[in-house]
């Protein structure tokens, strides 16, 4: 049996058919025949059926649209601005999300007609984008409220967002999973293409601080913060891991732009913090050590606050002073301390990395006012020379 293209399964049909009206085929003389071989469509509908072919033509046309305005607008094929592996390109999402109704016009009103088309069509995921879509809008009103308290110019100026943040963005995280079950879905499945698709992930990004989890000496556990960050990172497609590293954030209800500015200065400031943990505290002491001199110096600082109390007036200096001579406790960590107290001498031991990080980053104690409370005086009114001011 010689080899064909096609296998002797069914013997070969004489006629040959170039198209098709309703229940007939047309063979290229003309001929026509009734169709008894017809799929399941062609025995509901017939062949070319107008209605058919006019939404298929419509709903080509209406993506095919979007896509070439969008290709033009970013001259870049379509299949990097929404690639097959994750979500579009946040670039293109920013476009849309764009407030400026003279921005990208002809962009968003493409891609306004896809997705008309899906509500149109009754498309559940369509529909839970809208939802999303709206809880994000409210959310971003409410995150506007303590946006507006933020002091800029004030050590701690950023707490209270920070904290009235964290609650109103959990409550519109529950919203998502509630519009994904009225639908009888799960935000585990929600498509790719969706612009919310990992909305749930950047969210707990946004979130996620380094004094989350403390070690018992009251640092950050950065270990924990940076395998969790990069955890979230990595299940984020390329292109959404990309603009989380470039600090581009996405914020649909907010038109000037606050919200992603806040975000920047404290993820920016997050990185920082990790630099002024890191560094020492004072000069020739490790970090472990220089907490065992700072609990020494505020133990006496109490102890001083009670003998005042009885009519006994001693410097800790003094209490130091006696301890030295005494041989009471670990004599680095005494002798330390008893420098700090002496405020001619104590220039000489602090190691000024951790002063110079705050000073020369306003946000740090903007967001992480212990860093400013570490400062000495002169240092703090150095601060407030430079910042107060710009608040």
């Amino acid at each position: 049996m010689s080899i064909t293209e096609l296998m002797p399964v069914y013997p070969r049909c004489g006629v040959r058919p170039v198209r098709g009206e309703h229940c007939h085929l047309i063979d290229e003389s003309g001929e026509r025949y009734l169709d008894f071989a017809s799929g399941i469509a062609v025995n509901l509908l017939g062949h070319s059926h107008q209605g058919l072919i006019g939404a298929i033509q419509q709903q080509a046309a209406t993506l095919q649209r979007a896509h070439e305005v969008a290709e033009e607008a970013f001259n870049e094929p379509w299949s990097e601005l929404d690639p097959t592996d994750g979500p579009r390109d946040p670039k293109l999402q920013a476009a849309l999300d764009d407030p400026d109704p003279e921005h990208f016009t002809e962009l968003k009103e493409a891609f306004a007609r896809v997705e008309d088309e899906r509500r149109e069509k009754g498309d559940p995921w369509q529909a839970v984008d809208d939802q999303i879509d709206d809880g994000l809008i409210k959310r971003d009103k409410e995150l506007l409220v303590p946006a507006g308290q933020v002091q800029w110019g004030m050590p701690g100026g950023g707490e209270q967002y920070k904290e009235q943040a964290k609650g109103i963005k959990a409550k519109y995280s529950n919203d998502f999973e509630v519009a994904a079950n009225a639908q009888g879905l799960s935000l585990k499945d929600i498509p790719k293409e969706s612009k919310n698709a990992e909305a749930l992930i950047l969210q707990k990004l946004s979130d996620l601080s380094p004094l989350d989890k403390l070690l018992p000496d009251g640092k950050p556990d950065y270990d924990y913060y940076n395998e969790t960050k990069e955890n979230l990172i990595d299940q984020l497609s390329p292109t959404n891991a990309q603009a989380y590293r470039e600090r581009r954030f996405r914020f649909p209800g907010d038109e000037n732009g606050v919200l992603a500015e806040i975000e920047r200065r404290k993820v920016a400031a997050q990185d920082v913090l990790e630099q002024w943990f890191d560094a020492p505290k004072y000069k020739g002491l490790s970090n472990e050590q220089a907490t065992q001199v700072d609990s020494l110096l505020e133990l006496l600082s109490q102890a001083t606050q009670v003998l005042a109390l009885r009519g006994r007036h001693v410097s800790r200096g003094d209490l130091l002073k006696r301890m030295l001579k005494a041989g009471v406790g670990d004599r680095t960590i005494v002798g330390a301390a008893f420098v700090l107290t002496n405020r001619s001498l104590a220039a000489l031991l602090k190691d000024d990395t951790q002063s110079k990080l705050t000073l020369n980053n306003r946000d740090l104690a903007v967001f992480f006012p212990f860093t400013y409370r570490d400062l000495d005086e002169d240092e703090k009114q150095r601060w407030l020379d430079l910042y107060a001011a710009t608040g």
